[in-house]
């Protein structure tokens, strides 16, 4: 999965985490929370790829195949990277040192944003052909979801639309609409996205946006619903494809 893809869906998450917590005794301190949520999801959501800087360890295209999504992608090599993320902001960050330590509920949000954005670092890359082996060191075996290329739209719509009304800037606003709205409509142009899906994606980001606008997070979670129904109906056709070539 592509890292624009993990982001959308970490700062989904970080939203949803914040959005349900009780909230804070102040603005200030509740605007910082925000930050730090969705800032710790985003770091997470992306650091098991850092394994890419191993790439060249070894002679193309051994590195590639054997350290890319290799021990970083495993649920126990998850526990020092969620660990690790922590103690860099700890060290590094006066405000996040600050904010964690004023009480365990503030800890439980930072730490619910690492456990389960690196869990779905894992997820996710699990949908496609190119797979992952979470269960190493004691298995070894792989595991192809085979459900979506890399690249998937459907993750920028469904994850993105309900993200805009999550933020107060005007801008930020309008370039998450306009991206979400324009690559679609540009890959359709293309001819690498029928004209019937994109329709399909602009009704269903449209819905998720006028949800969430309406509601405090229904929208946020309905993205994991039509995320659940979306790889359902690509799993059933895919064993309907089966079941005609085989």
């Amino acid at each position: 999965m592509e890292n624009l893809s993990h982001s959308v869906v970490a700062l989904t998450i970080g939203e949803i985490v914040h959005r349900v917590l009780p909230n804070e005794s102040d603005a200030d301190t509740q605007g910082l929370r925000r930050k730090i949520f969705l800032f710790v999801s985003l770091i997470c959501a992306n650091f098991p790829d850092l394994d890419i800087v191993l790439v060249n360890t070894l002679p193309e295209p051994l590195g590639y195949l054997l350290h890319h999504r290799g021990h970083t992608h495993t649920f126990v090599y998850l526990i020092p990277q969620g660990l690790l993320v922590f103690s860099l902001l700890y060290i590094f960050s006066k405000k996040f040192k600050s904010y964690v330590m004023k009480g365990r509920a503030k800890l439980l949000g930072v730490a619910l944003c690492i456990v389960f954005n690196l869990l779905a670092h894992i997820g996710l890359d699990s949908l496609n052909s190119y797979g992952i082996h979470p269960f190493y060191p004691f298995n070894n075996n792989w595991l192809y979801g085979d459900l979506v290329f890399i690249v998937e739209p459907f993750f920028w719509v469904a994850f993105g639309a309900p993200l805009i009304s999550s933020f107060e800037s005007i801008w930020t606003k309008a370039t998450l609409a306009l991206f979400i709205t324009v690559v679609p409509i540009s890959l359709t142009l293309m001819d690498y996205l029928p004209i019937g899906s994109t329709l399909i994606l602009m009704a269903l980001g449209g819905g998720l946006f006028y949800l969430q606008n309406k509601t405090k997070v229904l929208g946020l979670l309905a993205s994991f619903v039509t995320l659940a129904v979306f790889l359902s109906t690509l799993s059933s056709k895919r064993e309907e494809a089966k079941s005609v070539y085989l």
